[in-house]
C-alpha cells in the first residue's frame, strides 16, 4: 500500500495531475451496495487535502464499510443510509472496503478509491 501511495504522490508532483475542481472541495459520494458490490461499479473519487467528504452508504443487507488508513467505519442497516465523514487530511489513494456483509467477514475488491491530492 505504501508503494502505491508513493507512486500516486510522484505522479501528482511530476505530472501535475490535479483533481477536477468541481469535486475538489467538500463533496458527497452516494454508495449503494447490492450483493456485496457497488451498484454501478467501483467508484473513483478525487478531492484535495482540507476537504470533507461524506460517503452516504446504503446496502441491501447488514454491512460494515471501512476506510482503514483513516480508521473510519460505518455500519449500515438494510436500505437505511449511513454516513461516513472523511476529513481529507493527507494526500494519497485510499481504498474504502466492505468489512462484513450480511453478518459474515467479506474480502473483496474496494468499493471506492478516494484519491486525495495536495492542495
Amino acid at each position: 500500500m505504501f508503494r502505491l501511495a508513493a507512486l500516486f504522490l510522484i505522479m501528482v508532483a511530476v505530472l501535475g495531475v490535479r483533481p477536477d475542481t468541481a469535486q475538489a472541495r467538500n463533496s458527497q459520494i452516494d454508495l449503494a451496495i447490492e450483493e456485496g458490490v457497488p451498484a454501478g461499479g467501483q467508484i473513483d473519487h478525487d478531492t484535495t487535502v482540507g476537504s470533507m467528504v461524506v460517503i452516504r452508504v446504503t446496502s441491501d443487507r447488514l454491512a460494515v464499510v471501512y476506510l482503514e488508513e483513516f480508521n473510519l467505519g460505518v455500519q449500515v442497516s438494510p436500505y437505511e443510509p449511513a454516513d461516513m465523514i472523511v476529513d481529507a487530511s493527507r494526500p494519497g489513494r485510499f481504498p474504502v472496503t466492505l468489512r462484513t456483509y450480511d453478518g459474515n467477514p467479506f474480502d473483496g475488491e474496494p468499493l471506492i478509491y478516494l484519491n486525495i491530492f495536495p492542495d
